[in-house]
């Protein structure tokens, strides 16, 4: 269990500027090991953004004085700066990885990855109690109201993984493959593993292109999608499916849903959504003929 407990140069929690933050989330704060690990998780899900749009590989900005010191980052980082803050008041950490599947995503994002894949989607294991319980305090409150989500809770008790469902019932998350717990940051692994998911991306450079912005200013934008519960729009999907019929789909969704993207099709899913481009282009034939109708009808 000692090895969960060192700082290494992740958790790196003898850092002075972590370690003030610590004393100062904690103050006034029982000297209870849930209850500090509940506040510390608070302060760590909302006072860090989450924005996927600024991963980087340098191994420093792994780091938990990294994620603290920038105010914003992704999952892993905002795991270890939990995991970090844990140990530093003797309660062990470890961190897992796993690939998820995000439907809450912004079609700006969607479009970066060419996928709704998300690899090595970070969360930080917790010793309480006699027990590991799992926290993620990826996702800060604001963002989870923007998508319709309620903020993630941790209760030190029970595993807090993730959101399944939104406040209307669509589905959030699923986590689809897991690659296991990790005592350190296994920075090379995460690396080697998003290059080979995301492997245009890093055509040219050593660090992937980021759009500029955040994921926050993609949900609020007026070109994000109508409903945020739902990014994936039909017309995005018929797109995605016939790329023929990008150039007309993007006219028309120009000011209603925002950016035409690519979507990433499991064969599982491909028969339905090659229906649902079918009921599409019948519904518009449908609409072309009574329009012309009506049209005929008038210049008599």
């Amino acid at each position: 269990m000692e090895r969960y407990l060192q700082p290494t140069a992740f958790f790196d929690y003898d850092h002075p500027r972590l370690q003030a933050w610590i004393e100062s989330e904690l103050e006034g704060v029982p000297d209870e090991p849930v209850e500090q690990i509940k506040a510390l998780y608070l302060a760590v899900r909302d006072s860090i953004s989450y924005n996927p749009y600024v991963f980087r590989t340098d191994a420093n900005t792994f780091s938990a004085s990294y994620a603290l010191e920038s105010g914003e980052t992704y999952c892993i980082p905002k795991a270890v700066l939990l995991g970090a803050a844990a140990r530093s008041i003797g309660v062990p950490s470890r961190l897992g990885l796993a690939d998820v599947r995000n439907h809450l995503s912004s079609p700006k994002l969607i479009e970066w990855l060419r996928s709704d894949i998300f690899r090595m989607h970070g969360y930080i294991e917790l010793f309480l109690n006699g027990q590991w319980v799992k926290a993620t305090p990826a996702f800060n409150r604001q963002l989870c109201e923007l998508m319709k989500v309620e903020p993630l809770e941790f209760d030190g008790v029970h595993d807090s993984m993730f959101q399944e469902y939104t406040e209307d019932g669509h589905a959030h998350m699923e986590y689809v493959n897991d690659h296991g717990l990790f005592d350190d940051v296994p920075h090379e692994f995460i690396v080697s593993g998003v290059r080979a998911a995301y492997s245009h991306l890093f055509a040219e450079e050593e660090e992937p292109e980021a759009p500029k912005g955040s994921l926050v200013q993609d949900i609020s934008s007026p070109r994000a999608c109508s409903n945020p519960g739902r990014p994936y729009s039909l017309l995005a999907t018929v797109s995605a499916l016939c790329p023929a019929s990008a150039p007309l789909i993007a006219s028309s969704t120009a000011s209603e849903s925002g950016t035409v993207f690519p979507v990433s099709v499991s064969p599982m899913r491909l028969k339905r959504l090659k229906s649902m481009a079918l009921q599409f282009f019948e519904s518009i034939m449908r609409c072309t003929r009574s329009t012309f109708s009506r049209v005929a009808g008038s210049s008599l």
